[in-house]
């Protein structure tokens, strides 16, 4: 066979280079690779999560860590990114009538990220309560808090029962929240 007109012939190094680049596109569509985009799992209902406290961390200079484990109970995944707002309140079930939030909600520490929960994953935040015992009363107005609310930023909350000590005032910040990280979250240890 032969060819006819102009041609001009590549340096070695350029013809090497548009080989190296043609390889793994012929090695992926003989593959059988799908060429869309993967799809994203849709948004994690209420009912598809499990919010609960691990075990509360060693103190250390005045502030005890609570991994706030969210699991997917769900038969599919889902995504979360997890809570930005969390408050105490002052009735163990936050959606009961007469509750309500008591002091300042928790400062959102680091950028929100969303996970993707396989059905049974577990994430996790850090939630941060500082020990309002080293408070002076008349600033922080200290009570025993019997709730705590969590809030992905959507119309439902989900409580958790859990009495700690908290302010009541509401411009007193002693709680802080981290974003969501996958995996079950284990609290700091100080030795």
């Amino acid at each position: 066979m032969r060819f006819t007109g102009r041609w001009r012939l590549l340096p070695a190094g350029a013809a090497l280079a548009i080989s190296a680049a043609l390889i793994p596109a012929a090695a992926e569509a003989t593959a059988g690779t799908p060429t869309h985009p993967r799809t994203v799992a849709p948004s994690c209902a209420k009912t598809a999560l499990k919010t609960w406290l691990g075990v509360k961390g060693q103190a250390y200079m005045g502030n005890y860590w609570y991994p706030v484990q969210i699991t997917n109970v769900s038969h599919s995944a889902c995504t979360t990114s997890g809570f930005r707002d969390v408050a105490a309140y002052s009735i163990a079930d936050a959606s009961a009538t007469g509750g309500h939030q008591v002091g300042a909600a928790a400062r959102p520490l680091g950028k929100p990220r969303t996970v993707t929960l396989a059905p049974g994953a577990t994430a996790h935040q850090m939630l941060d309560i500082e020990d309002v015992t080293f408070f002076a009363r008349a600033e922080c107005h200290q009570m025993t808090a019997p709730a705590l609310a969590f809030r992905p930023g959507g119309r439902y909350s989900v409580e958790v029962s859990f009495a700690f000590g908290a302010c009541s005032a509401p411009k007193f910040l002693y709680m802080t929240i981290d974003p969501i990280h996958p995996g079950v979250g284990i609290p700091p240890a100080y030795n």
